[in-house]
């Protein structure tokens, strides 16, 4: 079977374009030709696996993506492939790999209906979801939660037919190890943290919409005796510099550790005792998994899709609408009372069972494909 996967771009540490190459991965050892189409790549390319960059231009990230829409629609015509399956909102695919929650229902959730018509960003968008997803399309959707489904069929009808839940996905090495204990006494080494000091963990690549800015505000609350042992590293490859100006306003600097795009995730998972991720919308959370897989007790907002599974792990998840001071009392609590967390936390871990994500991708793209002939 020849597939063609389609993303706007390609960075080694987003969550979306780790489930792409997941599947990629997957499915070239299943002995399938894979063949990747995408705006940009940047990182090492994949052997056994083609990839076609179609450059587009554009001031605006929701220019390019326009762009690359309508440059797609030509390019694929020249690929040859069975299949296609689209990590944005790419019109004229088979799949549509749900990353993002849907966009005509959660955007109107935060902001006035002027204030969305004013916005060119928005109406690029929801035009390309509309595109891509609305009726008369069949693409199918590969949804992460039960609440992406009833945003997507409340919006444009969507059938329960096109829909396929996914089960949750983690990296490769973030499931706690037997070794997990001596991993942690070595990263924490190298970190140059004591037992007495706290470490907490943010993972995200665009720290705006992830919450970087209600965490500094939270840690800016502690008290002293707490803040003081208390360092936060912000893991991810997103502009952020205004993240460290507000951390010197709020006189955090020395907490607030800014460690770009990084490959030791798994080992940070278990030198760390708390996981932040007080996001403004965020389809599912795959750090969040990867947290409660790992054994670390996490802290969510509500509009994580897998805000469910942190609470369940023992962890805590604001309500919207958002309420710092709940998060700064939640973060105080967790720090408080850390090594009972953490227990909770581990002991949950051992009962999870992850399904195999592009196990259940690449099944369905063989049975539309077994259909078709």
């Amino acid at each position: 079977m020849r597939i063609l996967l389609a993303s706007f771009k390609y960075s080694p540490y987003g969550g979306l374009e780790r489930d792409m190459l997941r599947l990629a991965r997957h499915a070239a050892d299943a002995g399938h030709q894979v063949t990747i189409c995408t705006g940009s790549w940047h990182g090492e390319r994949p052997a056994g696996i083609d990839v076609v960059e179609i450059p587009v231009g554009g001031m605006f990230n929701h220019g390019r993506a326009v762009a690359f829409d309508e440059a797609f629609a030509k390019a694929k015509q020249d690929i040859p492939h069975d299949v296609c399956v689209a990590f944005n909102r790419i019109s004229g695919c088979d799949f549509y790999f749900a990353a993002d929650n849907c966009y005509a229902a959660s955007m109107p959730r935060k902001h006035l209906q002027l204030t969305l018509k004013l916005l060119p960003r928005y109406r690029a968008y929801l035009a390309l979801e509309r595109k891509a997803l609305a009726p008369p399309s069949n693409t199918i959707i590969f949804h992460l939660t039960d609440g992406q489904k009833r945003d997507y069929q409340r919006a444009y009808g969507v059938p329960d037919s096109r829909f396929i839940l996914l089960p949750p996905a983690i990296g490769e090495g973030c499931a706690r190890r037997q070794d997990a204990d001596m991993v942690r006494l070595s990263k924490r080494e190298e970190l140059d943290l004591n037992d007495n000091q706290l470490l907490m963990l943010f993972v995200g690549s665009n720290f705006k919409q992830k919450g970087a800015d209600r965490v500094l505000c939270a840690v800016a609350s502690l008290p002293y005796d707490i803040r003081s042992k208390t360092k936060v590293m912000f893991v991810g490859n997103s502009p952020s510099g205004k993240f460290k100006r507000m951390a010197e306003r709020l006189d955090v600097s020395s907490n607030a550790v800014f460690c770009g795009g990084r490959t030791d995730v798994p080992e940070l998972l278990q030198a760390a005792d708390l996981a932040v991720l007080p996001a403004r919308n965020e389809a599912t959370g795959t750090f969040l998994a990867e947290a409660i897989a790992a054994g670390l007790p996490a802290i969510c907002s509500s509009d994580c899709g897998y805000c469910d599974l942190v609470e369940m792990a023992g962890g805590a998840a604001v309500p919207e609408p958002w309420n710092q001071e709940l998060f700064n009392a939640l973060m105080f609590e967790y720090l408080m009372d850390n090594e009972n967390k953490r227990k909770a936390a581990i002991g949950y871990s051992a009962t999870v069972n992850y399904g195999e994500r592009a196990a259940v991708e690449l099944e369905a793209m063989e049975k539309l494909v077994s259909e078709r002939k």
